[in-house]
């Protein structure tokens, strides 16, 4: 199924956004985007079973970058295949209604989060196409080590994006 991942947009979405908006917040995107959830960084636990949002690491199979799935995003997906999005591990999803923003990503442990904000991507509807236990797809590196993006992401943290990518 890896061949879903066959072409890589995260890194051309980002830098568009990075030179239409800038610092200044994206609109949620109505187009169609092929993904791999490679790791879930909080999901359902003991202490909060239905938790209000998920955050994950999704792959283009190129990049990879920290996503929050929206309530509305995990409530439908239940609802959809009568099963926690968790329970999709690598899997493959369609996504609509994304934007990058920049935040602190939890770390995964003890409800501890990042010190340092970074870019990441909201999502507000996925929808499983399938594969799910598959290995993550691709020779993965985070998109914002890419050096325009180190770029854009700096400007965001200094000067609310003002800064030139290229």
């Amino acid at each position: 199924m890896g061949t879903i991942l066959r072409k890589p947009w995260l890194l051309d979405y980002l830098l568009g956004v990075a030179r239409e908006f800038g610092g200044e917040p994206a609109p949620l995107s109505e187009q169609k985007r092929l993904v791999q959830i490679v790791k879930f960084i909080t999901g359902p636990t003991e202490r909060n079973p239905n938790p209000f949002e998920i955050w994950t690491e999704v792959s283009d199979g190129t990049h990879f970058i920290p996503a929050r799935l929206s309530s509305a995003a995990v409530d439908r997906h239940l609802q959809d295949h009568g099963e926690r999005i968790s329970a999709c591990k690598t899997g493959y999803f369609s996504i609509k209604q994304y934007r990058p923003f920049l935040t602190h990503v939890p770390t995964g442990v003890n409800d501890e989060i990042e010190s340092m904000a970074r870019l990441a991507l909201e999502i507000e509807s996925v929808g499983l196409i399938g594969s799910k236990g598959e290995p993550p797809f691709g020779d993965l590196t985070l998109v914002t080590a890419e050096e325009r993006m180190r770029r854009w992401t700096g400007g965001l943290l200094k000067d609310q994006g003002r800064s030139e990518i290229y």
